[in-house]
Formats: C-alpha cells, sequence, structure tokens
C-alpha cells in the first residue's frame, strides 16, 4: 500500500513525490527491487519477498523519493525518527530530502548519502 506523505522539488525544479510503501505491494515490487539491488544477498531476497507476500508479523515500509512513479531515491531511518541513509539516482538532487521531516521532530545524524550511478 503507498501513502504519499509530501512533495519537494529537484535541483532541476522537477516535481517530486515522496511516500511510504508498505509492504507487501505488488504494483511497486518491480520499480522498488531494481532500484535496491545494490544492496545485494540475503538483502535482495528479503525486499523481493516482503514485496510479494506477508511475512508473519513482520512490517517492511519503504520510503521512496518518485518522479511520475519511478523511484529515484530511497530513505531508511530508524523507529526513532533518526535519517540514516538517503540513496539517490546519479542526475537527480533533492533540494530539500523531507519537506517536514525535522520540523516535525526527526533528527538527520551519522547520514550516509549513497549516490548510484
Amino acid at each position: 500500500m503507498y501513502r504519499a506523505l509530501g512533495e519537494g522539488r529537484l535541483s532541476t525544479g522537477e516535481a517530486i513525490e515522496l511516500g511510504v510503501v508498505q509492504a507487501p505491494d505488488a504494483d511497486w515490487a518491480d520499480r522498488i527491487a531494481p532500484f535496491l539491488i545494490h544492496k545485494g544477498g540475503d538483502w535482495n531476497y528479503h525486499i523481493r519477498l516482503t514485496l510479494s507476500q506477508p511475512l508473519d508479523g513482520l512490517e517492511t515500509r519503504f520510503y521512496v523519493g518518485h518522479v511520475g512513479g519511478q523511484p529515484i531515491a530511497h530513505v531508511t531511518s530508524r523507529s526513532d525518527s533518526v535519517l540514516r541513509e538517503l540513496l539517490t539516482d546519479r542526475g537527480f538532487r533533492l533540494t530539500a530530502p523531507l519537506p517536514g521531516f525535522l520540523t516535525a521532530g526527526g533528527h538527520a545524524r551519522d547520514l550516509t548519502l549513497w549516490i548510484r550511478g
């Protein structure tokens, strides 16, 4: 299930929508799994499996930034609202990665920025 969280602008001025995909979600499976293929090994297995079927009470959410439904950014955070990782496709840069994140009490520390490509 996808839920929109907000919108932002890329450095190009192009609009990006930020949202959360709660697995399982067949509509997003073929877009998220290839985008996160860099994780490798067991992570890839988990990502594909959780997007395709319920996993005995395990809840998995994918926070994505997308342009026209195509993921260009993935955000990893912990339950305590600490931003952990921001992955963006080369050529896409966010001017404000998470609108409202800091004002909602989130913290960005120990941030790892991954750039694909």
